[in-house]
């Protein structure tokens, strides 16, 4: 599912490959667009949900990519 949200996001933000690799994209949490008529974002996306709540989803994504030692 992350790899379709992916696809998603980069075609409305118009983002590189390379760009939307390094996009931390927290699980489990809706993301919001106000679109226009042409459906072009009129605003960055955001995030449905209280700040702390998505704070710590995005770390716990952030955390998957790292080696425990």
């Amino acid at each position: 599912m992350a790899t379709v949200l992916r696809g998603i996001v980069k075609h409305l933000e118009g983002m590189s490959d390379a760009a939307i690799m390094e996009l931390n994209l927290p699980t489990g949490i809706p993301i919001v667009y106000e679109l226009d008529a042409d459906l072009k974002p009129v605003k960055p996306m955001s995030f449905l949900g209280d700040e702390e709540t998505v704070k710590k989803a995005m770390e716990a994504v952030a955390a998957q990519g790292k080696v425990k030692k």
